[in-house]
């Protein structure tokens, strides 16, 4: 039997195993609502996108949404027009679309 203050790891997380009962310390970071988006261990909020199965870095901002929207511009020039994004496309008069 394992020592009962000694941490048992998991992936990411830490859980440490008590007398009294069970407390678990998550040490992942927070996951963006927005596709592409990834916390960075410095506060910052980077944008990536994989191509030929090797993941490219595009940029790293202060703001989440910044970042969003500098990922919708980098996959619309990767994957074309029909590529999946974050906002949805605002519509003008001639049914012409704008980002």
């Amino acid at each position: 039997m394992a020592d009962p203050a000694s941490p048992i790891r998991s992936g990411g997380i830490v859980v440490l195993v008590l007398k009294l009962g069970l407390e678990a310390e998550s040490r992942k970071l927070l996951s963006s609502r927005f596709k592409g988006v990834v916390p960075k261990s410095n506060g910052k909020w980077g944008a990536h996108i994989y191509d030929n199965h090797k993941r490219m870095w595009l940029v790293i901002f202060n703001e989440e949404d910044g970042v969003a929207r500098a990922y919708e511009t980098a996959v619309k020039c990767f994957r074309g027009a029909g590529a999946v994004t974050n906002f949805k496309p605002l519509l003008l008069k001639r049914r012409r679309l704008l980002y």
